[in-house]
């Protein structure tokens, strides 16, 4: 009878020691960085496309012939002493789209050297143009803290024939000095 339970327990122990030391099966989406420490709220303001290419044109020295248009699917983070200017645009190949922009833009920062961001959505919502090959926008963080790591994070997308093409973009790190 003794032989008999130290041979179940024997068994019931081995049967705990597979099951926690065999393999497990996980999900590539549980294994994403989390990104969303906590909210920051921003000062944020919208820029027009001809105050986005203004910008452009007074701070990088464009030629005044120059057109946003010509950065397709680009994304520019710039500092200044006392915001961070954000300009963006999307521009179809493929033909004019029913609708054309971007979607889910944020702002994110760290401290330099930092891990994990904390977020802001800047765009909840879709801002886009119809029934067009281009759309440009930019806002303009306002207040930015100083001694942070800045970075944008968007969707571009269009819809093109019913079908929708999207990528998402996420810029290099820049850190805010306020110089």
């Amino acid at each position: 009878m003794k032989k008999i339970n130290k041979i179940m327990l024997l068994t019931v122990l081995l049967s705990i020691g597979l099951f926690v030391t065999s393999p497990k099966t996980v999900k590539a989406e549980d294994l994403l960085e989390e990104e969303v420490l906590q909210e920051i709220e921003l000062d944020i303001e919208n820029m027009t496309q001809k105050e986005a290419e203004q910008f452009l044109k007074d701070t990088i020295g464009l030629p005044e012939n120059f057109s946003i248009s010509e950065l397709e699917g680009r994304i520019s983070v710039i500092p200044t002493s006392s915001s961070i200017i954000i300009t963006y645009s999307t521009t179809s190949q493929i033909g004019t789209a029913s609708e054309i922009g971007v979607k889910q833009v944020y702002i994110q920062n760290r401290d330099p050297g930092g891990y994990t961001y904390a977020s802001s959505l800047i765009l909840p919502i879709k801002s886009y143009n119809t029934d067009d090959t281009y759309f440009s926008g930019g806002v303009s963080v306002k207040d930015p803290t100083v001694g942070k790591e800045y970075r944008v994070k968007l969707t571009y997308y269009m819809i093109v024939d019913g079908v929708e093409y999207k990528f998402i973009s996420t810029t290099d790190p820049i850190l805010f000095t306020g110089n």
